[in-house]
């Protein structure tokens, strides 16, 4: 249970995989029932199947990834504008209360001085 949000998504990814402990099985059961070695084209064929493998997992690593700096992202951008808002919201006031405090130090009636 997450304690710190329970209002935000979440967004759980993983994966699981076992393909070297199915082929190495597959590899024991062909060798010892034909008593025959892989051939070199089988060898490489296997070797740019591990390779793609290794690709695949990679860009879908780099994509989960770039979509949860793009969710960083906008997250930032939100609270930039608000900050900002805020911050002009806040020159508006304070400008408004120096034309205030000016005017009344000059409009005030002295008496008795000159």
């Amino acid at each position: 249970m997450n304690e710190m949000s329970t209002f935000t998504d979440k967004l759980v990814d993983f994966e699981v995989s076992m393909e070297l402990e199915l082929r190495r099985q597959k590899m024991q059961a062909s060798s010892s029932s034909s008593g025959l070695s892989l051939t070199p084209l089988e060898e490489s064929m296997i070797t740019i199947s591990d390779t793609l493998t290794s690709i695949s997992r990679v860009q879908k690593h780099l994509r989960t990834r770039e979509h949860r700096n793009s969710n960083t992202v906008a997250s930032t951008e939100k609270r930039i504008l608000w900050f900002a808002t805020l911050e002009s919201l806040a020159i508006v006031v304070m400008a408004g209360l120096q034309v205030f405090v000016i005017q009344n130090f000059f409009n005030k009636v002295r008496r008795g001085g000159v």
